[in-house]
C-alpha cells in the first residue's frame, strides 16, 4: 500500500472477527487512552468522577442521578458522523451489529443523548465505539456491518513512480513535483475506531460528554494546513481522531445560569471562552472558563455568577466569546450555537456546557475542514 493507502485496516479498527491472530493492538486500554489529558488541570479522562469535595470543606459535591451520555459530532474532516458500538470481551472487540447512532448520523456539531445502548449493559460490559463518516441515507440504510466493512476497505495507489507531497516549513507551502496530478477524491465511507472505554465509563450516574474530534483521514484530505486543522502529527494516511470524554457537571443554582467550557479539539491550542452582551447593550461582557486546553472542562465547578438577563438574553442574542491568549478572535451567537444541538434556549436554574470544536481557532480558510465554532449543550440533558 502507498502512503496515500489509507491506514485504518484490521489493526486500526481492531475487529476480531477479520484482523486475524496479532492482537496486541487490541489490548484493553485506560480509560482516557485516547484523550488529550497532558497535566493541564481536568484535561483528559480519569474513569473516576469526583463525587465528594476535594478543595476544601465549602466545595459542592456533584449530584449523582441518572446516567447519561452525549454524543457529539466533533470531526474536523467530515460532513455527517455516526457512531457504532462494539462489545468487547477480555479486551478484544466483537463483530459490529445494529446500526449507527443515531439514525441518519449526526451533522457537524450536532448532538445526540442517551441513557442506553441497545444490547449493552453498560455498567458491566467494555465497548469500543467507531466512528463512521457517511452520507445521511447510507447511515439510514445500511448496517454498522456493511459500513465498517466498506470504511476501513479503503486504498487508493498512487503509483510507484508518485511523488510524496512534503511540507515547505518556510514557505508554508504544500509542495508537489507532480503538480498535474489528479487530486483524489475523499471515499464516501470512512471509519475507525476510538479507543476501548471500561465497563460504567458511560453508566456511572452521571452526565459524561463523548466527543469524537480530530480528522479521520483519507485520500483527498491534504493541505499546507493540515496540522492547523487536524492537529498532532496528521497525514491523510495518519488520522488523528480521538475520544474527548468530560464528566459535565449537573450542579446548579435556582436562579442562575450554571456554565462550563469544553475544549473538544485535538490541536494544541488552550482557548479562554466567555459571553459578551449584544451590541448597545451595557451589561458586562464575562469570562467563564479560562485557558480551557484541548480535552479538559473549565471550572470543574459550575461558574454560577450570572442569569439569563445578565448575558443579555431580553435583549437580543448575545455572542460567545473565543480567545486564545486573551484575544477575541471569533464570536458565535448563543441562538446559533444552541441550535447546533437542538436546544431551544437558556433558562435559569440550569446547567450548560459551552463546548469548543474544530480546528486551531487561527485557520481562516475554510476549504474541506470544517470551521471553529461552539455548541451549547445542557449539561443534564434529560427533561
Amino acid at each position: 500500500m502507498s502512503r496515500w493507502g489509507w491506514m485504518l485496516g484490521c489493526s486500526a479498527v481492531a475487529l476480531a472477527a477479520s484482523c486475524g491472530t496479532d492482537h496486541s493492538v487490541l489490548a484493553k486500554k485506560p480509560a482516557g487512552s485516547g484523550g488529550t489529558g497532558g497535566g493541564h488541570g481536568d484535561a483528559g479522562f480519569d474513569g473516576s468522577p469526583d463525587a465528594a469535595p476535594d478543595v476544601g470543606g465549602d466545595a459542592p459535591v456533584e449530584p449523582p442521578g441518572t446516567s447519561v451520555f452525549t454524543l457529539l459530532h466533533a470531526v474536523v474532516d467530515a460532513e455527517r458522523i455516526g457512531f457504532c458500538f462494539l462489545p468487547v470481551v477480555a479486551g478484544i472487540p466483537g463483530a459490529p451489529s445494529g446500526m449507527p447512532l443515531p439514525a441518519g448520523g449526526l451533522a457537524y456539531g450536532a448532538v445526540h443523548a442517551r441513557t442506553t445502548l441497545p444490547g449493552f449493559d453498560l455498567k458491566t460490559q467494555d465497548v469500543q465505539p467507531v466512528v463512521v463518516a457517511a452520507s445521511e441515507s447510507d447511515l439510514k440504510q445500511h448496517g454498522c456491518a456493511y459500513l465498517i466493512t466498506a470504511g476501513t476497505a479503503v486504498e487508493l495507489d498512487a503509483g510507484p513512480d508518485a511523488p510524496d507531497a512534503v511540507l515547505d516549513a518556510e514557505a508554508g507551502a504544500l509542495a508537489d513535483a507532480s503538480a498535474d496530478a489528479a487530486v483524489p477524491e475523499p471515499p464516501a465511507i470512512r471509519a475507525l475506531a476510538l479507543p476501548i472505554l471500561p465497563q460504567m465509563t458511560l453508566a456511572s450516574g452521571y452526565s459524561t460528554l463523548l466527543a469524537a474530534a480530530g480528522c479521520l483521514g483519507g485520500p483527498g484530505l491534504d493541505d499546507a494546513s493540515i496540522l492547523s486543522a487536524c492537529g498532532g502529527d496528521y497525514r491523510p494516511d495518519k488520522p488523528t481522531l480521538r475520544p474527548i470524554v468530560a464528566r459535565l457537571s449537573r450542579i446548579a443554582s435556582p436562579e442562575r445560569v450554571s456554565l462550563q467550557g469544553v475544549n473538544a479539539r485535538v490541536v494544541d491550542e488552550d482557548v479562554s471562552i466567555g459571553s459578551e452582551p449584544p451590541d448597545g447593550s451595557s451589561l458586562p461582557a464575562i469570562t467563564f472558563a479560562y485557558n480551557v486546553p484541548p480535552g479538559a472542562v473549565v471550572p470543574k465547578y459550575p461558574y454560577v455568577l450570572t442569569t439569563q438577563s445578565l448575558l443579555g438574553f431580553p435583549l437580543g442574542d448575545p455572542q460567545i466569546t473565543l480567545s486564545p491568549g486573551g484575544v477575541v478572535t471569533h464570536r458565535i451567537g448563543w441562538a446559533t450555537a444552541l441550535a447546533a444541538a437542538g436546544t431551544a434556549a437558556v433558562d435559569n436554574g440550569r446547567g450548560y456546557a459551552v463546548v469548543v470544536v474544530g480546528p486551531s481557532v487561527h485557520l481562516g480558510v475554510v476549504k474541506w475542514w470544517n470551521p471553529v465554532t461552539a455548541v451549547v449543550i445542557p449539561t443534564d440533558p434529560l427533561p
